[in-house]
C-alpha cells in the first residue's frame, strides 16, 4: 500500500510539472508549468524549458509605406515625377535626358546609379532608384524602388502600362524583404524577394526579377 501511495505521489508530481496552466489576456496566451513556460502573442513567441529560452521571435515590422500616394509623399521621392504622371509615349532619349538608370538590350545609360543604390542598400541607408528598361519593341518598363532603413524593407512600383507584351494594366505597390544579384545558369539577375532565394524559388511568386546585371 505504501508503495502504491509513493507511485501515486510521483504521478501527481509529474502531472503538475507537465500540464500547463492556461492564461489568456486579450490576444496573448500564456501556458505555465513547473518545467516550462510558453507565451504566444501576435508579435512574439517565447518558449522556455527549465528557464532556458528556445525561441523568441522579433516583433513584426510595421510597413511604413502602404499606398502609392504614400510612396510619392516620402521625402526621398520628392523631385521625381509620379509614375502616374509620366507621359504614355516615353522614349529612350527621354529616360537618358531625365538621368534615370536606363537599360536596353545593347547598352546601359546612367549606370553609376545602380551600384550607388546597391551600396546604400547594403549599408542600410534609405535610398531610391528609378530604373527604365526598354524591351525589343522599344516599350518602356519603369521600376521605382525605395529601400527604407527603418523597416529594413524594399518597396517597389513596377509600371508595365507602356509594355505591349504585358497584361498588367495598373500600377501596384509591392513589398519585399531582400534584394540580391543572383547567378543562375550563367546569368546574373537583379532580384527582389521574400523568404529564401534558391534556384527553385528564383522564378516563383515571392520573387521579382527586374533585369540582368
Amino acid at each position: 500500500m505504501k508503495k502504491k501511495y509513493i507511485i501515486l505521489l510521483i504521478v501527481i508530481a509529474i502531472i503538475v510539472m507537465l500540464i500547463p496552466i492556461p492564461k489568456k489576456d486579450n490576444d496573448t496566451k500564456e501556458y505555465k508549468a513547473i518545467l516550462y513556460y510558453i507565451k504566444i502573442s501576435p508579435n512574439e513567441k517565447t518558449i522556455k524549458i527549465l528557464g532556458f529560452s528556445l525561441k523568441n521571435n522579433e516583433e513584426k515590422k510595421d510597413l511604413t509605406i502602404k499606398t502609392i500616394d504614400e510612396f510619392y509623399n516620402k521625402e526621398i521621392t520628392k523631385g521625381y515625377l509620379d509614375l502616374r504622371k509620366i507621359p504614355k509615349e516615353y522614349k529612350l532619349e527621354d529616360a537618358i535626358k531625365d538621368k534615370y538608370f536606363t537599360i536596353t538590350d545593347e547598352e546601359v545609360f546612367n549606370d553609376s546609379q545602380y551600384p550607388e543604390f546597391l551600396e546604400n542598400y547594403e549599408n542600410k541607408k534609405t535610398c531610391f532608384l528609378r530604373t527604365v528598361i526598354f524591351n525589343d519593341a522599344n516599350d518602356a518598363i519603369i521600376y521605382d524602388i525605395i529601400y527604407d532603413k527603418d523597416t529594413d524593407s524594399l518597396y517597389i512600383i513596377p509600371d508595365f502600362t507602356r509594355d505591349s507584351y504585358s497584361s498588367i494594366p495598373e500600377l501596384e505597390l509591392l513589398h519585399f524583404e531582400k534584394m540580391a544579384n543572383y547567378t543562375y545558369q550563367y546569368h546574373t539577375y537583379w532580384v527582389l524577394y521574400n523568404g529564401e532565394l534558391t534556384d527553385q524559388s528564383l522564378f516563383g511568386e515571392n520573387t521579382l526579377i527586374i533585369s540582368y546585371v
